[in-house]
């Protein structure tokens, strides 16, 4: 309820188990070789938030113990990479697909899961 947060975006990446299920189950997949005028309007207070867990409800999450979670890996990956290359959300899906396959030799699986309540497309620009 703060104005001062009133239309600017509020990320959150929640690196945590989400139930005791320890394995997703996998299967084999083939890999594919003008401006506007300014205008007031009343924006709700859940809006511009997007949460991305490390895994899907019901299930465990993981990490290596000395390179660190999943999701953090592939999150700082996909940063370096491409932060000024894309929008946030697919930023997001990027980092998904780098946790299903950068850990896909793995004993277990891991599928992250984003929500969100953005009202417009997130870009970062360099300096």
């Amino acid at each position: 309820k703060s104005p001062t947060l009133a239309a600017k975006p509020k990320i959150f990446l929640i690196q945590a188990c989400r139930g005791g299920n320890k394995n997703n189950e996998a299967m084999n997949v083939q890999k594919d070789g003008s401006s506007q005028q300014s205008m007031v309007f009343k924006m709700p207070n859940n809006s511009d938030i997007v949460i991305m867990f490390s895994t899907i409800e019901h299930f465990a999450s993981w990490r290596h113990p000395k390179n660190g979670s999943w999701l953090i890996q592939s999150f700082c990956s996909v940063m370096d990479a491409d932060k000024y290359s894309d929008d946030f959300l697919s930023l997001l899906t990027q980092t998904s697909h780098k946790i299903v396959t950068d850990f896909d030799q793995m004993d277990v699986m891991q599928s992250s899961c984003v929500q969100s309540w953005l009202t417009r497309k997130i870009f970062f620009k360099s300096k």
